[in-house]
């Protein structure tokens, strides 16, 4: 005989199943809804992992922290898949290193304290390590096997991410051909948004600006959480060699990432906007504001000089815009102060390398 509490955790996990597939397919709306009607105190112990893994897909890790709080920081009996979660979710709402540090105390590390490794690594802007990372875990056969197969494709898309950063552009379109093989053939509707705007990185960085541009055209009714993303490199393939247009696009793209609380890509468009400018000061604006070495060494990296850092900074100012105003194309109103010194007197030169940046994981 079944009995009710059977049943009620059947149809339990069969909802989070029902999640699990509106996530790939890049139905979040869906997700979240569904999500929130499962309270964390009804997920039982060998669910709590997946509800925890879900929450924090779908930009809900607080439910996924509570579900797991109790068996982290009260009893301590929880697995390594569940301190793995626990961890995620700190990282997806901020607190990066202490994520990172929890995983790296594990006593009996699994397959997703690898993968979430990573994902801190890459939030820290530490791309070559997280590389390192995934590495290891998907050249390990028995680690890569405790994965589901959809798990193991995104191990692999964030290493072809990793591979883009650090410019390994051969590697990164043999890679990217092949997962592109795969995953349409599976069809996964996230991670082929992924793909498309990984795509576009790659023939940006490799200057091949007129096939992105039909890459755009073909792409143009891309739909899905990636949206954001996808338009940010959209928008530099459209306007690379535009030195009139690039500005102006890159500050409207950038208050939208503020109002949708994208932060590194807010952190992302200001350095190119500095880069743009080549202009010491706007770079201290983003230096300053940076919590990650990683990220201010690749930054410092892009200038040809040497740029004085001083032990305080009035950060107040949007640099950027200063000069859009002086030039009569935007003004943003009061409340912000602005650099009295000329523009022309502050520029430098920059490196010839281009900046290349992924500011969230492929899920």
């Amino acid at each position: 005989m079944i009995s009710m509490a059977d049943t009620d955790l059947g149809n339990l996990a069969n909802r989070l199943h029902e999640i699990d597939l509106a996530i790939r397919a890049g139905r979040l709306g869906d997700g979240r809804a569904k999500l929130r009607a499962s309270s964390p105190k009804v997920i039982t112990k060998n669910l709590r992992a997946h509800y925890a893994r879900l929450s924090w897909r779908l930009g809900l890790a607080a439910l996924g922290l509570r579900a797991l709080a109790y068996a982290i920081r009260e009893d301590r009996q929880a697995s390594p898949e569940e301190r793995a979660e626990y961890a995620a979710c700190l990282n997806s709402i901020g607190s990066t290193q202490e994520a990172h540090m929890l995983l790296l105390s594990e006593e009996s590390p699994c397959a997703w304290t690898s993968l979430y490794t990573a994902f801190t690594q890459i939030s820290m802007w530490d791309y070559s390590g997280a590389g390192q990372t995934l590495e290891r875990l998907l050249e390990t056969p028995n680690l890569a096997a405790e994965l589901p197969s959809y798990n193991r494709l995104v191990a692999r898309v964030n290493r072809l991410a990793c591979l883009i950063v650090d410019e390994n552009w051969d590697h990164a379109t043999t890679e990217w051909n092949e997962l592109y093989r795969v995953i349409s053939k599976e069809n996964h509707t996230r991670l082929l948004a992924n793909l498309q705007e990984l795509r576009l990185q790659i023939l940006y960085g490799t200057k091949q600006f007129k096939k992105a541009r039909t890459l755009i055209e073909k792409s143009s009714n891309l739909e899905g959480p990636e949206r954001l993303h996808y338009l940010k490199w959209s928008t530099l393939v459209e306007t690379a060699g535009d030195k009139n247009a690039g500005p102006e696009r890159l500050i409207a793209l950038k208050d939208l990432a503020l109002r949708e609380q994208r932060w590194e890509m807010v952190r992302d468009l200001e350095t190119r906007l500095a880069l743009h400018f080549m202009n010491p000061l706007f770079l201290k604006r983003v230096l300053y504001a940076t919590p990650w070495p990683k990220y201010r060494a690749r930054l410092l990296k892009q200038f040809a000089q040497p740029v004085e850092l001083t032990a305080t900074f009035d950060y107040r100012f949007l640099p950027e815009e200063h000069e859009l105003k002086q030039s009569g194309t935007r003004n943003r109103g009061p409340g912000m102060r602005f650099l009295s010194t000329p523009i022309a007197s502050l520029m430098i030169s920059p490196s010839k390398k281009a900046f290349s940046a992924i500011e969230r994981c492929a899920r």
